[in-house]
């Protein structure tokens, strides 16, 4: 497990204790509601998960321009955490993290496209993520984004390995052709660290 994956478990696994420890404490209505709104906000903050599906749309933007869309609602992933930790109590750590990482996961889409999904998951609730993409007219795309002519490579920044360029970007708040750059054409000494390595 590299660092960067190390850290983001370690942010799973801590929300799944919270919900542990608060599913046992509550007594009541009034509990379950505001436990609900804490481990919502929890998930809220957690990293996202990319899906590496993508709108047509989407791709033409720059990477900062792109908008992560949860296509599973924070409070409806608490509730069922919740139900699940109260149900099953034998259920695994480990288990309930991988729950929590499915969750989490993002599809990349316009700000537009966003919003029109936002509005259309409110009018249908409970609609499954694909037949909304379908009625907003809303087609994905797989992006390749561990390849680079045709070639997969595995990302390092001095010992932190990356599963992605697109990690790459993300944790260092720049696009991906910019990070695709610092691997393999800058010659700057502030990117010497930075190391491409061809798996096939």
């Amino acid at each position: 497990m590299t660092k960067s994956n190390d850290k983001k478990d370690q942010e799973f696994h801590s929300v799944v204790k919270l919900a542990k420890l608060l599913a046992k404490k509550t007594k009541n209505k009034i509990d379950e509601k505001y436990m609900i709104i804490m481990i919502r906000n929890a998930i809220f903050s957690l990293p996202s998960v990319y899906t590496g599906l993508i709108s047509e749309e989407a791709l033409e933007l720059p990477y900062d321009k792109r908008t992560k869309e949860h296509f599973y609602g924070r409070t409806e992933s608490a509730k069922r955490l919740v139900h699940e930790i109260k149900t099953n109590p034998k259920r695994s750590e480990k288990a309930l993290i991988l729950f929590l990482k499915s969750r989490s996961r993002v599809h990349k889409v316009t700000a537009k496209q966003n919003n029109l999904l936002k509005q259309y998951n409110k009018k249908n609730p409970g609609v499954h993520w694909r037949k909304a993409y379908k009625d907003c007219g809303i087609d994905l795309l797989k992006q390749d984004i561990n390849t680079k002519n045709g070639k997969r490579y595995a990302y390092f920044i001095g010992s932190t390995e990356y599963k992605s360029i697109a990690d790459v970007a993300e944790d260092y708040g720049i696009s991906i052709s910019g990070a695709s750059y610092r691997f393999f054409k800058s010659v700057s000494h502030n990117h010497s660290h930075w190391k491409a390595e061809l798996i096939s």
